[in-house]
């Protein structure tokens, strides 16, 4: 196979924004940017921040992904059910961002993936599964990781453009603002969602429109950039340098190839 047919093949288009959600305390499903943050500037040096400041007052995630599945998704769907049938064609792939990443990540690794797929209309619908190792570790230590990165988030993010967050408001886990793309791999289209930590604020950011419009919403969406906020654990050891250099890596690599 020459390079010019493999590269057709197998490139991914750079994904193109077409729709948004925020997801409530209830974990209900509203078309707005009530739930959309914004990353004002990102502190230069050493600092502090207390991660556990707050932490025992956190509304904890009261779904997880097994149980909710791509309910959310196909609420998407159904209210905008133009995207559904965009053209004779359609959607070859629909799902979410951590279904595509898993399965770029695994292409280097041995770790299982589970993903539940059911074809509908031609279109093969993608939700992945948690692994029973995965749950534990969610479960277990891993759980106060994540209430670490919610409040990380907290620090940084905030509900408007120059509006400093309020750090003794308990974080509320179940929150969360999503952008839907579509982009194209090889010759299969793709439509997912994907869960965005916050817009990057530029001099150039003015305040969202006060607005229920779609279309003018998903304009100003469009014009922005985002933000993808990680933490990770102090490397004690060369084994947590190795999961951090190659996993964690990994990961994020993936995630901007996603948002490209």
């Amino acid at each position: 196979m020459n390079a010019s047919i493999e590269k057709n093949t197998h490139s991914l288009t750079r994904p193109e924004i077409i729709g948004y959600m925020s997801v409530d305390v209830s974990r209900e499903y509203h078309s707005n940017l009530s739930q959309l943050k914004y990353l004002d500037y990102v502190p230069r040096g050493k600092i502090h921040l207390d991660l556990n400041h707050g932490i025992e007052k956190a509304v904890k995630r009261t779904t997880d992904d097994n149980g909710e599945k791509i309910t959310l998704l196909l609420k998407f769907l159904k209210n905008n059910i133009h995207y559904v049938t965009q053209d004779e064609i359609g959607w070859r792939f629909i799902t979410y961002r951590r279904t595509l990443i898993s399965v770029m990540c695994n292409a280097f690794n041995n770790t299982h993936v589970k993903i539940m797929a059911s074809l509908f209309n031609n279109s093969i619908y993608l939700c992945s599964l948690e692994t029973p190792t995965e749950m534990h570790n969610r479960l277990s230590l891993n759980g106060r990781f994540c209430a670490w990165g919610y409040k990380f988030e907290q620090y940084l993010l905030s509900d408007l453009p120059g509006i400093h967050q309020n750090i003794e408001k308990p974080v509320i886990e179940n929150e969360e603002f999503s952008l839907f793309y579509k982009a194209c791999l090889g010759d299969h289209k793709l439509l997912y969602g994907a869960q965005i930590d916050g817009l990057l604020v530029t001099n150039g950011t003015v305040h969202p429109p006060n607005t229920t419009d779609f279309q003018m919403n998903l304009n100003y969406l469009k014009q922005n950039s985002y933000v993808e906020l990680k933490t990770n654990r102090l490397l004690e050891n060369p084994r947590q340098e190795h999961n951090f250099k190659y996993v964690l890596t990994l990961n994020i690599i993936s995630i901007k190839i996603a948002l490209k």
